[in-house]
């Protein structure tokens, strides 16, 4: 294989030696043969270092040389060929040709063929520009033009006044370029063996101009005026200064051409509609699309002076002579800014950036949107019609519209955590940030606001999260809702697609096919005429994508090639990439509906907005069942209450539903999961078949036949039945409720119905079943496939977990299955699983998991096991712990008082909310515990409010935050809080941070006083901040032994701050300041209260700017503070002077161990030498 060295100088050797026109030409060609991409060479063209380009360019060339090895040779050759008969390009330091955007000198050349509207239009800058004529020429006939037409409208502006200090630039514009001038003479000349180029001027009768007639230019730069006529004959008078180039006030790259045409006409200005960066090689990449320049009037706005900024060195003001006066804006910056957006600077690498979100594509400018045609509007008032339709179908299980069942739920706007550390980019499972009850409370949004702030342009992706059965579904439904009557009026169109389309065989789709064919929208005729206004209002669009879990292959969703709307040779998985990359219909509007912790989990980087659908909270609850209910709504609402466990699992729309079922259709309610998909199941069995034998017995062999087929779907991660299954079974699975239908349109728009199990809760009890009763399976099979979740995905994982607890529940519970041998050895094989598992070993979501699996299976042996070998201190902080999970470790809490066990229980950030924590708290066996400072004195609040002094008291005293690390600034203002209460022994009411209100009662917060370590993380954007606002309650931490401030860039006013409280800490043993910014000045005020702190063991001043007036300033005190064993000034800015004050003060501080002192500013050989002198000196 070639050397990569010698393609690299064949690539050097083409860039140098070859034009523009065949550097185009190759990297066509390279394109065409898919060794490089467009968006590849959009890249290369704007780069700026020259031997990267090459690089870039020799890398793939070099990979497909074969291909590529023939096209640069042919380069090379006509280069060579043609080197004698042209001029040697310019070279930057890389030897390279560089050649730059020269919009002045090309406008020279335009002629009025190059455009019929006399608006607009579009020169290629790299063609070789050899025809005669100039800027002057073209413009003065193009002026005449337009002052003809004018004058036919009627249409008079008066010109821009000319500045009465304007002079003309010393250099004209021909002595710019002579060479160029040169060449076009001698292209022109007979003599190069053709006649010369004739431009012919299309124009108005009377506007032809010959080459006679036209205006020669002077050497000062003046041109000569012509005498242009009227449409009604008589000469204009000649124009006074016909052309003024403000390129003496304005950068060459700024092609802003501004003309005074002829007096009493308009002046018009040429404003290039695409910016150019800057680039080693200017050359036009395949199908980038030419520059456009926009002929406009000038506005008649005053000038508006710029002042030049001030020095930076003196802060003087720059003199007057430097001013610079630039015309006012024209009509076509507001059309640019609108069309345009406005231009980010680049993120500094110091800045805080979310290292996991992209930068979204920009969205392209927006024309005015062209009427809505008829069929268009017909198609959207009948979409309307059938979402209204469908929102008044009754439901026949609960006898109910879709439209009266619907609660409306409140939204949580969620954030993704941001992880830090080695490869922490690559992770493809994001954590979403977990919110504390009043955190959550603060970011609730509601249906009105899910699409706000989406301005004109719309472009947006939105991710919805939901749990299984949380009602997302139904969420759509009333969107769409919504949507027909009108409420959200910034969408024009709404398509609704299951996901299950992104399963479809590979048959090839357009963009057209996906939205109307396979979409929930109703038949249309007329697409094309749709889909083209469709196209024409993007931001007026929302693409909606239910079930986003029932897609079995995302691999691929962020590599597309789809970015063509009209094309027809795409996927359907391909599609909804290039919608999702806002490559398709840019500028419309994608909702995204998945679990937590799904499918969609890996791309929750790239959307731009993520919000959580709630549960249904007890007053949702309690509405719910009183519309079911109608009259019987309090006795119902009795009823489920007494079974706390599936009341708080009422919180799932569809165990909600189920439970109103049952409360219809029997006296006696479950305590479990389990029981309650039994009950359910058989109850719509038994409804059916109303007891006959034959039917029973089919309807067994069906069940079972459904059985199968939900757990190879549970493995698979797929949700949809076979079309090959037969009819029967299906009617079987409708009737019963365990299947739902789906519609979708082939390429022929016939409509074809397809088959999916009703909710993953209820095919997981259907995949547990067949695990339970299947004799194909065994024993060790069944524990062997449902455990080890750690080594598998976490999306097959969320699956089989909920089949676990169905296949515990079914095994443990009586009359659940027949007790058959095999029944009883599974059982056996599952109990000998779950006792052989150490809950100290495991996970906080494991732990929980472990929980719910020993209560669904409701045996008092495995209870006790599990209570007793429970560790002592439990710790579920980063899960989040609902309203069922809080029942189950409160149910198993409970068992421990009988076994004489006490906890110590971690609850930070699992956004348990109020309720919740007070049932914890109230337990006798939680000796202490940890929640969210905010959380915990709202429970304090609540409690006094409802005079349960008690209970206060045993939270107050079991409280504790040691060891405490502030992250957010919200952290630092909850302590704060913690102690003003503390100090004024009240709790606040109302604002939480007024001053304590004044009550009858006191008490203490031992909290306070047994915080011992303190830790600030804010890093340097609120460090100082946080600092400022923790030095108004640090005194009060007076048992506090350890401080770590490191990287929050208090500074030397944070220093000197930290001085004046040091005394009050006598405890403290640590001190980490390290990245501060603590200097001199700082440390001065800093070292002398730095022998107050009696025990301090510890103190780090790494990485500060300590010079050697600070270091003197620390080598005085040291002999003072006694207790001081390790003193760490790494890298720091000291030189010898301050190595050897601190070496002299060491002589006097026996106690000292150990002083890092190492920087780039101490000689190696002095510090070498000190450290001879006393061992105690290291670098490190």
């Amino acid at each position: 294989m070639i050397p990569f060295k010698e393609v690299l100088g064949q690539v050097k050797r083409t860039l140098r030696e070859a034009s523009p026109p065949e550097i185009q030409g190759l990297l066509a060609e390279l394109t065409e043969a898919h060794v490089l991409s467009r968006d590849y060479c959009l890249l290369l063209s704007q780069e700026w270092d020259s031997e990267d380009v090459a690089r870039r360019i020799s890398l793939p060339v070099w990979q497909n040389w074969d291909l590529c090895c023939g096209a640069i040779g042919a380069v090379l050759e006509r280069a060579r060929d043609s080197a004698s008969a042209s001029c040697q390009p310019s070279s930057n330091g890389a030897g390279m040709q560089e050649m730059t955007l020269d919009p002045l000198g090309f406008l020279e050349h335009i002629s009025i063929e190059d455009f019929d509207d006399y608006a607009i239009f579009s020169p290629n800058p790299h063609d070789d520009l050899t025809e005669d004529g100039d800027l002057n020429d073209s413009i003065e006939t193009l002026i005449r033009i337009l002052s003809e037409e004018e004058s036919l409208n009627g249409l008079t502006e008066p010109s821009l006044p000319e500045p009465a200090s304007w002079e003309p630039p010393e250099t004209s514009l021909e002595s710019k370029r002579p060479e160029k001038k040169r060449e076009r003479s001698h292209s022109a000349s007979p003599s190069r063996g053709g006649a010369p180029r004739k431009r012919s001027r299309r124009g108005p009768a009377g506007s032809r101009v010959s080459k006679k007639t036209r205006g020669t230019e002077s050497r000062s730069g003046q041109m000569a005026p012509s005498s242009p006529k009227t449409p009604n004959g008589p000469a204009l008078p000649p124009p006074q200064g016909l052309l003024q180039t403000i390129h003496h006030l304005l950068p060459l790259s700024i092609s802003t051409a501004f003309v005074n045409a002829c007096e009493g006409a308009t002046a018009i200005q040429l404003i290039p509609a695409v910016t150019y960066p800057q680039q080693v090689i200017n050359i036009s990449v395949p199908n980038p699309g030419p520059p456009t320049y926009v002929i406009v009037p000038q506005s008649h706005l005053p000038p508006v002076t710029h002042v030049m900024p001030q020095s930076p060195g003196t802060g003087a003001a720059v003199p007057s002579d430097f001013m610079v006066s630039t015309p006012g804006s024209s009509c076509l910056d507001s059309a640019f800014q609108a069309s345009y957006p406005e231009q980010t600077p680049t993120p500094s690498p110091t800045r805080d950036t979310s290292p996991c979100k992209e930068s979204p594509v920009q969205t392209p400018p927006s024309e005015p949107a062209p009427g809505k045609p008829k069929c268009a509007e017909d198609y959207t008032q009948s979409v309307k019609a059938l979402m209204r339709e469908i929102a008044r179908k009754t439901d026949p299980e609960n006898e109910m519209s879709v439209e009266s069942q619907y609660i409306d739920v409140p939204l949580v706007q969620r954030q993704i955590r941001l992880k830090t550390g080695k490869n922490a980019s690559k992770c493809l499972e994001k954590e979403l940030v977990m919110l504390s009850d009043a955190d959550s409370k603060r970011a609730v949004l509601h249906m009105g606001q899910l699409f706000e702030d989406m301005g004109q342009k719309g472009g947006r992706l939105i991710a919805l999260l939901g749990k299984a059965g949380g009602g997302k579904t139904a969420f759509v439904q009333k969107l769409c809702l919504d949507w027909a009557d009108g409420n959200l009026p910034q969408f024009e169109y709404i398509f609704v697609l299951d996901s299950k389309v992104l399963n479809l065989p590979h048959t090839t789709y357009s963009l057209r096919k996906l939205l109307f064919d396979l979409s929930s929208s109703p038949p249309c005729k007329n697409t094309t005429a749709i889909f083209k206004h469709v196209l024409s209002v993007p931001q007026k669009v929302l693409i909606v994508f239910d079930s986003f879990d029932d897609f079995r292959d995302p691999e691929g969703l962020l590599h597309s090639p789809a970015t063509c709307n009209t094309k027809e040779r795409f996927s359907v998985k391909q599609l909804f990439a290039g919608i999702f990359q806002k490559k398709l219909l840019r500028g419309c509007t994608l909702l995204i509906l998945a679990r937590p912790k799904g499918v969609f989990n890996q791309f929750l980087a790239k959307v731009d907005r993520i919000v959580e659908l709630c549960g249904y909270s007890p007053e949702n609850i309690t509405l719910y069942i009183s519309e079911c209910f109608r009259d019987r709504g309090d006795k119902a609402l009795e009823k489920l209450k007494k079974q706390r466990y599936l009341s708080s699992r009422c919180s799932n729309p569809l165990i909600c539903r189920y439970m109103c079922f049952l409360l219809k259709h029997s006296e006696r309610l479950p305590s479990t999961l389990t029981s309650l998909f039994q009950q359910v199941l058989d109850k719509k069995m038994h409804s059916d078949t109303q007891g006959e034998d034959s039917k029973m017995a089919q309807q067994r062999a069906h069940l079972s036949k459904l059985c199968c087929i939900a757990w190879a779907g549970v493995k698979n991660h797929n949700s949809i039945l076979d079309q090959k299954d037969t009819a029967e079974l299906k009617e079987f699975g409708l009737k019963c409720g365990l299947l739902t239908t789906y519609l979708t349109r082939a390429k022929d728009s016939e409509e074809r119905q397809g088959h999916g199990f009703a909710h993953p809760l209820l095919q997981s009890f259907l995949a547990a079943l067949h695990l339970v009763q299947s004799r194909d399976v065994s024993d060790k099979a069944l524990v062997a496939q449902l455990t080890a979740p750690q080594k598998r995905r976490r999306l097959l994982t969320d699956w089989l977990e909920a089949t676990w607890r169905f296949a515990l529940g079914l095994l443990f519970q009586k009359g659940r299955v027949e007790a058959t041998a095999a029944v009883v050895a599974k059982k056996a094989a599952a109990a000998m699983h779950l006792r052989g598992l150490k809950p100290g070993d495991l996970g906080p979501a494991r732990l929980m998991e472990l929980c719910h699996c020993v209560y669904e299976a409701a045996d008092a042996a495995m209870t006790r096991h599990l209570v007793r070998n429970l560790p002592e201190d439990l710790r579920f902080c980063g899960i989040q712990l609902s309203s069922p999970d809080v029942f189950v470790l409160q149910h198993l809490l409970q068992k421990a008082r009988d076994m004489k066990r006490s906890f110590s229980i971690d609850l930070q950030d699992t956004g348990i909310g109020l309720q919740g924590l007070r049932d914890i708290l109230g337990l006798k066996c939680v000796q202490s515990f940890r929640a969210s400072i905010e959380d915990t004195i709202n429970l304090w609040e609540d409690l006094q409010k409802k005079c349960e002094e008690r209970l206060l008291q045993n939270t107050i005293r079991k409280f504790t935050i040691s060891p405490l690390k502030a992250t957010h600034l919200d952290h630092v203002d909850h302590l704060i809080m913690l102690v003003r209460i503390y100090r004024g022994g009240k709790i606040s009411t109302g604002d939480l941070r007024s001053e304590p209100a004044v009550e009858t009662t006191t008490f203490d917060v031992p909290a306070v006083r047994n915080l011992q370590k303190l830790e600030l993380s804010l890093g340097p954007s609120n460090g100082p901040m946080g600092f400022t606002k923790l030095m108004e309650v640090l005194p009060a931490l007076q048992w506090l032994q350890h401080l770590d401030l490191e990287d929050n860039k208090i500074g030397d006013r944070g220093a000197e701050e930290l001085a004046a409280v040091l005394s009050a800490l006598s405890s403290l043993e640590m001190l980490n300041l390290s990245q501060n910014c603590i200097g001199d000045k700082g440390l001065e005020k800093l070292a002398p209260a730095l022998p107050s702190l009696v025990s301090l063991h510890s103190l780090s001043l790494y990485s500060n700017f300590i010079c050697d007036g600070g270091a003197e300033s620390l080598a005085k005190v040291l002999p003072d503070i006694q207790s001081l064993t390790d003193l760490d000034v790494k890298d720091n800015r000291f030189t010898n002077v301050g190595a050897q004050s601190l070496s002299h003060g060491l002589k006097n501080a026996p106690r000292m161990k150990t002083v890092r002192m190492w920087n780039h500013y101490i000689p190696h050989g002095v510090l070498e030498h000190l450290k001879q002198q006393d061992p105690r000196i290291r670098s490190l």
